[in-house]
């Protein structure tokens, strides 16, 4: 996963944690700022939440890319809720909502993902 400013710059981001999510060995939510080719997954059902941690000061959030793995279409999230929770807060704002998000394979499972910056 990567944010980008209205720059067009890389955001840094401290830490991804997914809070209440259970993850197998190896495949846990800070796979997704690593710089590795690895990846994240969480089990359980949806919604998953992937937490992102940037430092204090850093730019707002104006776009942002992710990747599905290769190996199963069927966690591939079909949803996403994208947004910004302030530390000292628990209100969620909203910044964008992707749903139904069309795939290349037409048999695949309701997903979806919320993704928070705590700033």
């Amino acid at each position: 996963m990567r944010l980008f400013g209205a720059d067009g710059g890389l955001l840094h981001v401290l830490e991804a944690t997914n809070p209440g999510g259970t993850n197998p060995a190896g495949q846990g939510a800070a796979n997704v700022i690593d710089g590795a080719d690895d990846k994240w997954l969480a089990l359980g059902l949806p919604p998953a939440t992937l937490q992102l941690t940037l430092p204090q000061g850093s730019p707002p959030v104006a776009s942002y890319t992710f990747v599905t793995a290769n190996d199963n279409v069927n966690r591939d999230p079909t949803g996403w809720t994208f947004g910004v929770r302030y530390p000292g807060s628990t209100a969620f704002e909203q910044l964008s909502q992707v749903d139904n998000y069309a795939l290349t394979l037409t048999l695949t499972l309701t997903l979806t993902l919320t993704l928070i910056l705590t700033l």
